[in-house]
């Protein structure tokens, strides 16, 4: 018998991109009973940030298993082997990524994690400062990095673009939360704000959820991607009026954006 039963208390963290998703993946998986692994079922990965490897990886070097199975069979495999390395690993929790998108690529996914008994924390963020957060990370061409970095150069932001991409961020929110409740999963929301204002209370909204102790989880390796909008961002005071137009105001204080 274990801390917690004998059971391995699971959890994925559906989200759309840029929500510090990484970063907080990452948290989730530094307390000591807690496992964590990032986003599994991406096509491409940096296999840096992977204690355990991708499912596509994983599957080229299973090719026997490949020709025995379905897909669907294959991903069943693949996270019972997630879950034993958890295990190995004296985690009593595991947590691990899955972008909104991986429901569309891949179809089974609704049916895999209800069959194997995960529940859902829904992440989060306000849709202005995630699409800058996209939109400049797009232009640098890099997402995510754990190493020192200096960026010098500012970036501007297409004002309709930007305008577009927030509305569409917002719609898609409010699809994904329909689908997780049409298709009756046990989810808890919660959002990259809290994150960044009170990481107690946000940690805690998850671990009280899932009916684990309360813990504050050592801090991401992850770097700020963003530490000044102002300098990062060329056409700041435009954006800046658009924002505000779109009901997000950019304030001065916690500006920061996390990968």
């Amino acid at each position: 018998m274990t801390l917690f039963g004998s059971k391995l208390t699971k959890a994925v963290v559906v989200s759309r991109g840029r929500t510090g998703s990484t970063a907080i993946i990452e948290e989730l998986g530094r307390v000591p009973w807690s496992s964590s692994v990032q986003e599994i079922f991406g096509a491409e990965a940096d296999l840096r940030y992977y204690d355990f490897p991708p499912f596509a990886f994983w599957r080229r070097k299973h090719p026997l298993l490949e020709r025995a199975f379905t897909e669907r069979g294959l991903a069943d495999l693949y996270l019972r082997a997630v879950e034993r390395h958890a295990r190995r690993k004296g985690g009593q929790a595991l947590f691990w990524k899955l972008l909104t998108r991986h429901f569309t690529d891949h179809p089974y996914m609704v049916d895999l994690i209800a069959g194997r008994d995960y529940r859902v924390i829904h992440l989060t963020r306000g849709a202005v400062r995630q699409v800058l957060s996209g939109l400049v990370a797009t232009q640098r061409g890099l997402f995510n990095t754990r190493e020192d970095f200096q960026d010098t150069r500012a970036y501007s932001i297409d004002l309709e673009e930007f305008r577009w991409h927030v509305a569409h961020e917002r719609d898609c929110v409010k699809n994904d939360r329909k689908f997780l409740r049409d298709n009756e999963f046990e989810f808890v929301e919660v959002d990259y704000e809290t994150y960044i204002s009170d990481r107690k209370l946000f940690f805690n909204r998850i671990f009280g959820f899932l009916g684990l102790p309360e813990a504050l989880p050592e801090t991401s390796t992850f770097k700020v991607m963003i530490d000044d909008l102002s300098v990062t961002i060329e056409n700041y005071s435009e954006v800046c009026a658009v924002a505000a137009e779109l009901g997000e105001p950019l304030e001065a204080k916690d500006e920061r954006l996390r990968a």
